[in-house]
């Protein structure tokens, strides 16, 4: 897989294509972490999995990424829009989604960039 983070001036874009892995998956949340040590206030984020060809990843490696992000406290509360392409990607997001309950963080699944913007900046 590769990845590749962007930080925007209103957002931070995640963007994965390829294959995903385990590896990736934790490689990708520890570089989030390692840019969101450096920003106050948090920007909302978007997770682009659209370019990603294959789910290497399984329900552990989803709950270990998941309770990482519950046992954080933030500077601020952000929205974090995931972006999808088809049923395996829908299965993992919703996984994500329903695993990560930190109240900080709001999480809704999209097929479309458009509407994922509009509800990270509405």
């Amino acid at each position: 897989m590769s990845f590749a983070i962007a930080v925007e001036p209103d957002l931070i874009r995640m963007t994965v294509s390829g294959v995903l892995t385990e590896d990736d998956l934790r490689a990708a949340a520890a570089a989030a972490a390692d840019i969101e040590r450096g920003l106050s206030p948090i920007p909302n984020r978007i997770w682009d999995m659209t370019a990603a060809t294959e789910l290497r990843i399984r329900y552990p490696d989803v709950q270990a990424l998941a309770e990482d992000r519950r046992s954080r406290t933030f500077p601020n509360a952000f929205k974090s829009a995931i972006i999808i392409r088809g049923p395996a990607q829908l299965g993992m997001a919703r996984m994500f989604q329903t695993l990560n309950d930190n109240p900080q963080i709001a999480i809704e699944i999209f097929t479309d960039t458009g509407a994922a913007l509009t509800w990270l900046r509405g």
